[in-house]
């Protein structure tokens, strides 16, 4: 590499020598310095790229050099490799213990020209290592360069000119370039009468096997002593002498070179942008990237953490203005395609920075399926605040809540405001500080919470063992409460068909706003509506005499928080039901949609009319109802029917079909 700003002149071309050109660290490089590529080209450096890195580094020595070069596992080079299991010193474990012998046999046993030939390569005298009569799988051949990868034949005339041997010889050949092996084929008698020629097609094979036009990227931590680097304007190989391997902590080097291969990913887009982690990361490592979202939530915990990237992008990027004008034809109309699938969102893993620095946390002992979570305390917080919104005004209010010691999967124990009276004894709310963990407040008004986790959906395993957990409570708590921004369709359903008589207590679902998540944007006021009592829908299947199913919506089933029974909810409140007629127990796909609330000229009625075309009355006015259409059960024998009420909350009904 030549530095510009040092006085020096550009590298030389391909086939110049080396000229002026010397080594230098690569945290010495800057743009518009030259440097060397693969295809032995000088190329200027256009960027510089520092980024953290943790984790292995792999030191390559080649047999030309005293240096070690030093690059991260995952980084790619040029190389040739080196069979690992062909025969040899090390490995003969794919041998037949019988050609090993005849592979003896034949070595005494060598004819005349073969033992020429022997003469002129032994020893490495070509500048690589010959094997004699080596043993390749069921194959022995007359000579085997296991660095060339390259296998030499004597072919007698006697011997190799009959239909039957050319016929073998076909199949041998195939083998071995099966293997990534090249055949070279000798007659005899050229090697009797002309063996300086011999050789020299031999030399000059090996050198082409070794050639950049024959290597291959492999990553760094791939590589192993023996297989073939490129090195030099020449880009001469050079047999890898030393391998060292290094954990560490410290910045790497990346260059963006003119005309040439770069390992930098050069765009990132990213059509989810949740807290913004990806932007952030490929901002600090020089990438460009794009990102979006509908999510006014998502948007803003990216913004936040993105209050530096507006500078950074003024100070090193271009502005661009993107257009977006398609062309505009007004004989067509556009309308939506089929229904989107809508799957339950996946658990998602810790970001880079959680994991390298990760954030002192205060004690707790609640552990949510996503383990330990400073978002508890703020949950139970506002829980304790807010309280719980239900149907009609009614709400669930607390008079205490407190973390719940030496559980799991239950996160607070409170007790609850009687709806009848606005307030507990006053002796009760006295005597709370003062109470052991054996002197409890009645049962009646026990209430335990379990929070889901913060990324993904509360899931069944966690209803199964904060019910095991509630059980073991002295007193029994009145009512469970699984709290969550999602739930699984599965723990939704045990949720919903659990019985008091058999837990011994209510479950309810109680659904999180997203804007929890964004806790430390909004206001600590009583008034928020921080979380909603989630109805259990009322959903009836019946098979009607064609023997195909029906599917009727009767509305939710509401608990009444002042006489602490479930109620029957009309369908009057219903926005939106959409039923998927084969449900495969993992994403919902919508075949039948209905909107009860909608208008005579909302709903399907209004896209009928943007289509301009003719509709079906009678179907558009079942599509504003309750009762679906009649469908014949899918290949899973099941349904699931999602509901939508009119204050946005959804809730799901899984049910078996019997025929």
């Amino acid at each position: 590499m030549v530095p510009p700003h040092a006085g020096g002149r550009p590298l030389p071309v391909y086939g110049e020598g080396w000229g002026g050109a010397t080594l230098l660290p690569i945290e010495s490089i800057q743009p518009g310095d030259w440097v060397l590529g693969h295809d032995g080209q000088s190329h200027r450096v256009v960027r510089v790229i520092r980024r953290p890195y943790r984790g292995t580094m792999i030191g390559i020595r080649h047999e030309k050099t005293d240096s070690t070069l030093w690059l991260s596992a995952d980084h790619k080079v040029l190389a040739k490799r080196r069979p690992r299991s062909l025969g040899g010193h090390n490995d003969w474990s794919g041998i037949p213990q019988g050609v090993r012998g005849r592979s003896r046999t034949l070595r005494r046993e060598m004819t005349p020209p073969e033992r020429k030939l022997w003469t002129a390569l032994r020893n490495d005298q070509t500048g690589f290592t010959f094997r004699r009569q080596h043993p390749i799988g069921q194959y022995i051949a007359d000579f085997y360069s296991r660095d060339a990868q390259l296998v030499v034949e004597v072919d007698g005339a006697p011997a190799h000119s009959s239909e039957e041997a050319l016929a073998h010889d076909q199949a041998r050949d195939a083998y071995l370039r099966g293997l990534g092996l090249e055949v070279l084929r000798i007659p005899a008698r050229e090697v009797l009468s002309n063996l300086e020629g011999v050789y020299e097609t031999i030399r000059h094979t090996c050198h082409l096997q070794l050639s950049v036009e024959r290597a291959e990227w492999v990553e760094a931590q791939d590589l192993a002593v023996g297989d073939w680097v490129f090195f030099g304007p020449q880009r001469v190989a050079a047999r890898i002498a030393e391998l060292h391997t290094q954990e560490t902590e410290e910045e790497l080097y990346d260059l963006e070179v003119e005309d040439a291969h770069s390992f930098i990913t050069e765009l990132c887009v990213v059509h989810n942008c949740g807290s913004g982690t990806t932007a952030f990361v490929a901002e600090q490592w020089g990438r460009r990237w794009i990102t979006c979202d509908t999510s006014r939530v998502a948007l803003t915990l990216a913004r936040k953490r993105q209050e530096e990237i507006d500078a950074a992008i003024a100070r090193h990027a271009d502005q661009e203005t993107l257009y977006d004008q398609p062309f505009v034809d007004r004989k067509k109309v556009r309308v939506t395609g089929p229904f989107t699938v809508e799957a339950v969102p996946a658990p998602v893993v810790k970001s880079v920075d959680e994991i390298l620095e990760p954030r002192p946390e205060p004690a707790n002992a609640s552990i949510a399926r996503s383990g330990e979570t400073l978002r508890q305390t703020e949950w139970r917080d506002e829980l304790l605040r807010t309280g719980i919104r239900g149907k009609n005004g009614q709400s669930i209010r607390f008079a205490r809540l407190e973390p719940l010691p030496g559980c799991r999967y239950l996160h607070a124990d409170g007790e609850v405001v009687d709806s009848a009276q606005g307030i507990v004894d006053s002796e009760r709310k006295l005597d709370a500080k003062k109470r052991s963990t054996d002197h409890y407040p009645l049962a009646t008004n026990r209430v335990v919470v379990s929070f889901g986790p913060e990324h993904g959906p509360l899931e069944q395993r966690q209803v199964e063992h904060a019910w095991q957990e509630a059980r073991m409570l002295v007193p029994r708590p009145k009512l469970l409460i699984f709290a969550a921004f999602q739930f699984d369709p599965e723990a939704a359903k045990d949720i919903d068909e659990m019985k008091p008589e058999l837990a011994g207590m209510q479950f309810l679902k109680v659904q999180m706003n997203a804007d929890l998540l964004t806790d430390d944007l909004k206001k600590k006021r009583a008034s928020n509506e921080s979380f909603w009592l989630i109805g259990q829908p009322d959903v009836e299947l019946r098979q009607a005499e064609d023997g195909r199913f029906v599917v009727e919506v009767h509305g939710f089933d509401y608990y009444n928080t002042k006489t602490g029974a479930i109620e029957s909810g009309g369908a009057d409140k219903i926005a939106v039901w959409l039923l998927d007629t084969d449900y495969d127990g993992r994403s919902l796909y919508p075949r039948q949609v209905f909107f009860p609330m909608a208008g005579e000229k909302d709903g399907w009625a209004k896209l009928a009319k943007n289509l301009k075309a003719e509709i079906d009355e009678d179907l558009i006015e079942a599509y504003r109802g309750t009762v679906s259409l009649p469908f014949a059960p899918g290949e899973h024998k099941r349904i699931a029917v999602k509901i939508v009420d009119d204050r946005g909350i959804e809730s799901l009904k899984v049910m078996e079909v019997e025929a």
